[in-house]
């Protein structure tokens, strides 16, 4: 717990006096596992001997210490050492990924595997049903849902799981919020920090790196958030990227020229998955359009 709230008063945002150099967290982190103990003194010292003389002097820090220690102890911060942070932010983004995080709602270790559902806010009928019957496949399956918190798409897949009984995690940009039921929501930045495109595009990459696969639901073509975080993740590399068909969508049958893999109507996305595989093809060097 000690090296959890640590890593809280080294990189939580909205801390008083700002927050270490992320890009030394993994650094930072290995130092403290390896102290003597789990006491503040020692965590101190193991940081000095590694060179991160920085990093020793903040988490010296009596107030900035006691803020991480009640934010951890509330369950109103997660950091990358606890054991139901998930785990794949690591593998997939290194060192980016963040060290410590904003958190509300549920305080069950959820671990387990996470599927990514998101999609257009401006649902119609149709769409609505297949983020609802996506949903609820994956939950099924035993996956958690992930997504963004947003109306639209987002929303149904929450509902979704408040009726089922089922957990669920959302990533916020501006803080997080309680969510009622099982729900839990993580965020970057703390409670009242203005939203920006910047903060949606950083959440954008935080739900397809902690998912297995995404599920696409409605984008539009070239505009909004869900085409470009489809692209982005695509790019990056960040998940395999399923994407629902849609007969008179253009962005659909984008976003496959772009690697993603279609999905259709009434197909479950973990039997697709399983059948066409997680390998994504090569992307173009121009775009197809």
């Amino acid at each position: 717990m000690s090296v959890d709230v640590a890593m809280a008063a080294l990189y939580l945002r909205g801390l008083p006096g700002g927050w270490a150099d992320r890009r030394r967290w993994p650094f930072a982190l290995r130092a403290m596992q390896a102290a003597s103990s789990a006491s503040r003194d020692a965590l101190t010292a193991s940081l000095q001997e590694a060179g991160l003389h920085n990093e020793a002097t903040m988490i010296g820090c009596t107030e900035r210490w006691g803020h991480a220690s009640d934010a951890i102890d509330t369950n109103a911060a997660l950091a990358a050492s606890a054991e139901n942070y998930p785990a794949r932010l690591v593998r997939v983004l290194g060192v980016g990924a963040p060290p410590a995080v904003w958190s509300e709602g549920s305080s069950i270790p959820f671990g387990g595997r996470y599927a990514a559902v998101v999609g257009t806010r401006e649902v119609d009928c149709t769409q609505e049903g297949t983020a609802e019957s996506v949903t609820a496949r994956l939950v099924e399956a035993g996956y958690i849902p992930v997504s963004g918190g947003a109306k639209g798409v987002d929303q149904v897949a929450r509902m979704t799981c408040i009726a089922s009984g089922s957990p669920w995690l959302e990533w916020l940009p501006s803080g997080p919020l309680e969510l009622g039921g099982r729900g839990w929501s993580l965020s970057v930045n703390a409670s009242g920090t203005p939203f920006g495109t910047a903060s949606a595009m950083e959440r954008n990459a935080l739900i397809y790196a902690s998912a297995e696969f995404a599920v696409v639901i409605g984008p539009r073509f070239r505009a909004g958030g869900t085409w470009h975080g489809a692209c982005a993740a695509l790019r990056r590399r960040l998940c395999p990227v399923l994407v629902v068909q849609e007969e008179t969508n253009l962005a659909t049958r984008a976003l496959v020229a772009l690697g993603a893999i279609p999905l259709f109507p009434g197909e479950c996305p973990v039997d697709v998955l399983a059948y066409r595989g997680p390998s994504q093809k090569p992307l173009p060097l121009a775009e197809p359009w």
